[in-house]
């Protein structure tokens, strides 16, 4: 059994609560020392180590976070709760840092010792989504929620799993549940707009879109995927000119998003400008030489412009991929 000492006192109560306050308003790197002091001290709460945990998703630093936790196990006295959470935390980072066989074994161990671990149950559904283990990764979200039903951020991320996997409505309710229980999480009306363009409301689509945009600003978080959904819907509406902004801050937060350099390299085509288009889907290919769409558009704009051995030789490379992802039945499911 893990064992653990004393209570949270009044100085922890503090932290837990100023680290969700900086996490609520984006200040990642703040709210993961703050959270970790939370942590450190035996929060009862389970959330307060997956609130931590997702401070990593953003500041990216699972090296250290792994290099903390050892310094953390060492030592000998710990207060309630807190092995159970070290063991939860480092799944997670090993989740992140792609080792899925030693995330998996300390989920599983966090599970042993604890059956109603919400956290875990999550977690091995990323797991077994990452694996395409689709179903199981359902069930794992199911059990989750099972638990902890008022977590909005479980409901999302069950929404993305259904998303991926075409199941709309499904993924359109789970999404609609995370946004009554958390009002402010941009991350969930993007997905929702996703979601209403997939059944034909793009009125409703663009309302969820901008939502979702508004809000990664308000928090400043140089997030790109909100503004590459709302400019692609754009783009798909024939609005290429008013997605060019959109899609100037993504590249602005991130100059190596692919997709980014895609989406813009579409719409500067769709406006005539190609010689600036074909500079940015070269960028596209250049840094993800496995997405096939870039490829498309770039054959079918130099087959147009008369370069007919290259556009065709990038149309045969489009086809080849296309039929790769589909043999593969290669679905992205990223723990955003």
């Amino acid at each position: 059994m893990l064992a653990g000492a004393s209570a949270a006192g009044p100085q922890s109560a503090r932290d837990c609560e100023q680290g969700e306050a900086l996490f609520r308003r984006g200040a990642y790197q703040e709210a993961q020392e703050t959270l970790w002091s939370c942590v450190a001290s035996g929060a009862a709460d389970k959330r307060f180590a997956h609130l931590l945990a997702q401070t990593y998703r953003e500041t990216k630093n699972f090296q250290e976070g792994i290099q903390r936790l050892d310094r953390m196990v060492s030592q000998t006295a710990k207060p309630a709760g807190l092995a159970q959470d070290l063991i939860f935390l480092r799944g997670y980072l090993y989740y992140r840092l792609g080792d899925f066989a030693a995330s998996t074994a300390a989920l599983t161990y966090t599970l042993e010792a604890d059956s109603r671990d919400w956290r875990a149950h999550e977690l091995l559904a990323f797991n077994f989504s990452t694996r395409n283990l689709r179903e199981e990764a359902v069930e794992k979200f199911r059990a989750a929620l099972a638990l902890a039903p008022e977590q909005p951020e479980v409901h999302y991320q069950l929404a993305r799993l259904y998303y991926s996997v075409f199941r709309i409505p499904e993924s359109l309710a789970a999404v609609g549940k995370a946004l009554e229980l958390e009002p402010g999480y941009g991350e969930a009306y993007t997905l929702q707009g996703l979601c209403h363009e997939q059944l034909g409301e793009p009125g409703r689509a663009a309302e969820s879109l901008e939502r979702g945009v508004a809000l990664t600003r308000q928090i400043r978080r140089r997030d790109e995927w909100p503004l590459l959904s709302y400019a692609a819907l754009l783009i798909r509406q024939g609005s290429f000119q008013t997605s060019l902004p959109l899609l100037g801050q993504a590249l602005e937060w991130n100059p190596q998003s692919a997709r980014a350099h895609y989406w813009m390299g579409r719409a500067l085509c769709r406006l005539n400008r190609n010689d600036e288009a074909r500079t940015y889907l070269e960028r596209a290919l250049a840094l993800d030489d496995r997405d096939p769409l870039p490829y498309l558009e770039l054959g079918a704009m130099l087959l147009k412009g008369g370069e007919r051995v290259r556009g065709q030789s990038l149309l045969a490379r489009f086809e080849a991929l296309r039929k790769q992802r589909a043999a593969e039945r290669v679905e992205l499911f990223d723990a955003r």
